[in-house]
């Protein structure tokens, strides 16, 4: 006789949920011992494009995010908040208490905390201080976006902007080339001298050529600032005259979309020009917070000229710190420039530690300082719309689960579909009536 195989019984729904769940927990348990856990601090993704890799998944565009911050931030409050915020870090960081009277006692573990939070609340209501940083924050601030611009564009769009020739505006330039090998916000650990001299030049290059260029789609495209860019700082069309200002945010929205419209003028393709818009908004949060040193120097140290209303109306905080008597070596710390960075320590700075020179030590705060308001702006909005997808899984759950139970009790009752409703109460009835005697004949 032949041999029959038995035949395999099917399994539930749920029962073969339950399989799958034990089964992958299983081949999580059983991971190889080899398998190195422990990736190296300098090895790992940097915690900007992790966030950028998380917010993929979600469908969430960062350019929107992106704009977002830049909304947010790039306001004279705002700004004057991350001045005062660096000038409270940097002195608590010297051992410095700014408050007048007795220096109460901390926790030597907790100082450093301790100071920069009194200091940044004496500060933050000190007239004397604000009083001079709030006029020279709302000079300096419309003129953000066209310095940021003329770093990614080169000296011809500064020109173009109207940027004056001064030694300030060559050291910005300067900065452009050297400071993205200071500091970036991706992760560093595949990095090489010889790929770092060779971006520096080819930046140089392209910084005099006076153009913006990127691939998409494996094509290389070239955007070059017109010669009349006034109606990426007015609210007029392309050649239209306004004497209305705008916000710096707006007028990074409005090159993005002038990037994307000339790529799409190059390329006539819609979704090269949505790619390069991303590009490009990325690009911008990325030199900001690299250059946000010497896009905000004014504010610390003052500057020989460039921006009206400021050469001579402000020295600095540093220097009104020092002259008030609130911070008498507030002068020493006087920023360092990134190409003087990159001539003494070379891509890799030092920790800036209590060792550190006092130039390198307020610049490397004010870009951490930046750097964890962008992290931050960005984790909080990736916790928001995850608490979102966890409650919309949850409630997709209970729905699923309420379909599964009405289905198991369609199926259950599905003996008496088409049954006459009158014949199933009269059933009923007979049944009610014969309860006695069943239990009667139970009991016997």
């Amino acid at each position: 006789m032949a041999y029959t195989p038995p035949i395999k019984p099917p399994l539930t729904q749920s029962q073969s949920e339950l399989i799958a769940q034990m089964s992958a927990m299983r081949s999580l348990i059983s991971i190889p011992r080899k398998v190195r856990l422990k990736i190296p601090k300098n090895e790992q993704v940097s915690i900007y494009e992790y966030i950028l890799q998380l917010l993929a998944p979600m469908g969430i565009d960062p350019e929107f995010l992106f704009t977002a911050f830049l909304k947010q931030y790039l306001t004279p409050q705002k700004i004057n908040e991350i001045i005062i915020r660096v000038s409270a870090k940097l002195a608590a960081k010297n051992k410095k208490y700014l408050p007048p009277g007795t220096v109460p006692s901390f926790n030597p573990s907790e100082r450093e905390d301790a100071y920069e939070k009194a200091n940044y609340n004496y500060l933050i209501t000190n007239p004397l201080i604000m009083g001079g940083l709030t006029v020279a924050t709302a000079a300096l601030v419309p003129w953000l976006a066209k310095r940021l611009i003329a770093i990614l564009f080169g000296k011809k769009a500064g020109d173009a902007i109207g940027l004056t020739d001064d030694p300030y505006t060559q050291e910005m330039y300067d900065d452009a080339v050297c400071g993205t090998a200071i500091f970036n916000l991706s992760s560093d650990s595949n990095k090489r001298n010889e790929d770092v001299y060779f971006n520096i030049a080819a930046t140089k290059e392209r910084l005099a050529k006076g153009d913006y260029n990127f691939n998409i789609s494996c094509q290389g495209i070239e955007v070059v600032i017109p010669d009349n860019p006034d109606f990426l700082f007015t609210n007029a069309r392309p050649g239209q005259i306004s004497s209305s200002p705008i916000t710096p945010a707006q007028s990074l929205n409005l090159t993005v979309d002038y990037v994307a419209s000339e790529t799409q003028r190059q390329r006539g393709e819609s979704r090269d020009s949505n790619s390069a818009a991303r590009e490009f908004s990325k690009t911008i949060i990325e030199k900001l917070t690299t250059h946000i040193m010497i896009l905000l120097k004014p504010l610390f140290v003052g500057v020989a000229g460039g921006i009206p209303g400021l050469t001579t109306a402000y020295d600095g905080v540093l220097q009104v710190l020092s002259d008030s008597g609130i911070y008498p070596e507030a002068t020493d710390f006087a920023p360092m420039s990134s190409c003087d960075m990159l001539s003494q320590f070379g891509q890799k700075m030092p920790d800036g530690g209590d060792s550190a020179g006092n130039g390198l030590k307020i610049a490397q705060i004010l870009l951490n300082t930046f750097f964890q308001l962008l992290v931050a702006f960005m984790f909080r909005y990736l916790l928001k719309e995850f608490k979102k997808l966890v409650a919309n899984f949850l409630i997709a759950r209970a729905i699923n689960k309420l379909e599964r139970k009405k289905n198991k009790n369609i199926a259950k009752y599905s003996l008496f579909a088409g049954v006459d409703p009158d014949k199933i109460r009269k059933a009923q009835k007979y049944a009610k009536a014969v309860k006695p005697i069943t239990k009667f004949i139970e009991f016997s």
